[in-house]
Parts: structure tokens; C-alpha cells; sequence
């Protein structure tokens, strides 16, 4: 017994435009998340550095 794979039904149109738009949406949050992140790193290490300096004075 052989399982087929069955393609998807094509889009219409309308639904590709709008797939079109939800993939370039959720490329700009992406985008957006992991530039939030990369500042709150870069922060988190600034701070880590500072606390570390307190103690050496």
C-alpha cells in the first residue's frame, strides 16, 4: 500500500496577492524581532560590563 502525496489546490489570485503580503508582513516582523533583540543584547552586555566595573574601584 502506497501513500500519494497530493499536491495543494492552486491558489486563486486573491489569494496569492494575499499570501503575498502575509509573507512580506512576517519578513518586516522578523526583521523588526531580531533587531529588538539584538539591542536588548547589546544592552544586557553594556550593563554586564558596568556591574562588573563597580567592584574594581
Amino acid at each position: 500500500m502506497s501513500i500519494q502525496s497530493q499536491a495543494p489546490p492552486a491558489l486563486s489570485p486573491s489569494q496569492r496577492y494575499l499570501a503575498g503580503i502575509l509573507l512580506r508582513l512576517r519578513r518586516l516582523i522578523n526583521r523588526s524581532v531580531a533587531s529588538m533583540l539584538a539591542n536588548r543584547e547589546k544592552a544586557a552586555m553594556q550593563f554586564a560590563k558596568g556591574c562588573g566595573d563597580h567592584g574594581q574601584r
